[in-house]
Order: C-alpha cells, then sequence, then structure tokens
C-alpha cells in the first residue's frame, strides 16, 4: 500500500508541474482559460484524493489476501494441535489396565447391621491387564469408584448381617476373642494368648465383662493396645 500512495503523490506533483507551464505557455498566447483550468485541477485533485482513501480503507488486495491466508493456516494448526490432544487423552485413559501390583479396595455396605467393611486385597490373577470396561464386565455386582493402573476401587451394598462382629473377655485370665452372629450366637475365634499380668483394674473390669468391636482392623488394633 506504501507503493501506490507514492505513485499518486508523484502523479500530484508532476500533473501541478504541467497545468503550471501550460498555463504559463498560454497567458503569454493570450488563449488559456483560467476557469476551465480551475475545474480540471479541482476534478484531477477530487479523483486523485479519492484513489487515496480508497486505498487507506480497503488496504493492499494481496497483502489482506496474504494475511487472510495466514490467519486460515494458523486456525487450523490450533484445531489440529487441539484433536491431537484430545486424542491423546482419550487414548491414554481407554489403555490403562491394572497390573499384577494393582491393588483393590472392596468396600461393603452391610444393610442389617449398617456396618460399612473396607478391605485392601492384592488383585486376583483373573483381574490383571483388564481395562475399566473389561473389569466392570468380569465384577458386575460391584460399582466401580476409582480406576488406575495402580489402584481399584469397588462397592456394593448387602442385605445380610456381617462376619465381622467380635467380642473379648478374660477367660482364666487370658483374654480370648469371640465371634458374635446376628442372632447374638458366640463362637471362639481366637485365643490371644495375652494375661492379666499387666492388665490395669479397668480393662479387667471392661473385659470381665466383655468388649464388642466391628471390623477386624478395630480388632487388631485393640488387641495391640493389651500386649
Amino acid at each position: 500500500m506504501r507503493e501506490k500512495e507514492i505513485q499518486i503523490y508523484y502523479f500530484c506533483i508532476n500533473f501541478s508541474f504541467l497545468v503550471n507551464n501550460t498555463k504559463c505557455k498560454s497567458i503569454q498566447k493570450g488563449w488559456f482559460d483560467l476557469k476551465k483550468i480551475g475545474i480540471v485541477i479541482g476534478v484531477i485533485l477530487i479523483i486523485a484524493l479519492g484513489m487515496y482513501i480508497g486505498f487507506k480503507i480497503s488496504g493492499d488486495p494481496q497483502t489482506n489476501l496474504a494475511e487472510d491466508k495466514e490467519s486460515s493456516i494458523d486456525n487450523t494448526k490450533n484445531i489440529i494441535q487441539e484433536n491431537i490432544q484430545i486424542s491423546s487423552v482419550e487414548t491414554s485413559v481407554n489403555d490403562e489396565k491394572t497390573t499384577p501390583n494393582t491393588i483393590i479396595t472392596y468396600k461393603t455396605y452391610y444393610t442389617k447391621c449398617k456396618h460399612y467393611i473396607q478391605e485392601y486385597k492384592d488383585i486376583d490373577a483373573s483381574l490383571v491387564n483388564c481395562t475399566e470396561s473389561e473389569l466392570k464386565e468380569k465384577c458386575r455386582n460391584w460399582n466401580i469408584e476409582k480406576f488406575s493402573s495402580q489402584e481399584v476401587e469397588m462397592s456394593r451394598d448387602e442385605e445380610k448381617f456381617c462376619n465381622q462382629h467380635y467380642k473379648l473377655k478374660l477367660e482364666n485370665n487370658v483374654i480370648v476373642v469371640y465371634n458374635v452372629d446376628e442372632n447374638g450366637i458366640e463362637t471362639e475365634y481366637e485365643q490371644t494368648g495375652i494375661t492379666t499380668e499387666y492388665l490395669t483394674e479397668e480393662d479387667i473390669l471392661r473385659l470381665t465383662t466383655g468388649i464388642i468391636i466391628y471390623g477386624k482392623e478395630n480388632l487388631t488394633s485393640t488387641i495391640e493396645d493389651y500386649e
């Protein structure tokens, strides 16, 4: 566009120079009409000004075309890059599988006793190298809450009484663990070998009455406190 402006500028200068020379010669000859010359000059200047404004507004067509082309290429590159990133994320998620080192957390809610039991287990061989959809197919009774190659969390509800109700009590000055079913029937579960020798009077009193514990983790922790 700069080149067009320079051309218009030189055109105006050359035209003015030509008119001045013609004017001088015409005046000397006595036939030059100043009024007609003024009109012609005015028309030429208006045309030149119009051309200049037109170039200013529209710009250089070739430059605009090049800019539009470059903008279109940039937009296309951005779209392609975004699609590649999305595809990469989807592929990564879909391809993730369980491994022999995956830990599975089983969460079970027992509706009859209203207890929530959580167990951590090493993955079964039949569940190794499974995607999330494949694992859902194999474990239809479970809801998968979390899935990764490192850890899987599954949950479910069961309409029954959990089997992790325990009772600790003293027998012959030794702490014995009993399992208690939904009918209150006690079955010996474990002989701890812990005697009353180092227990406080308060602990002995509580164990004589019997201490109710829910869950294997709580049972292990309580026994460790008495050792």
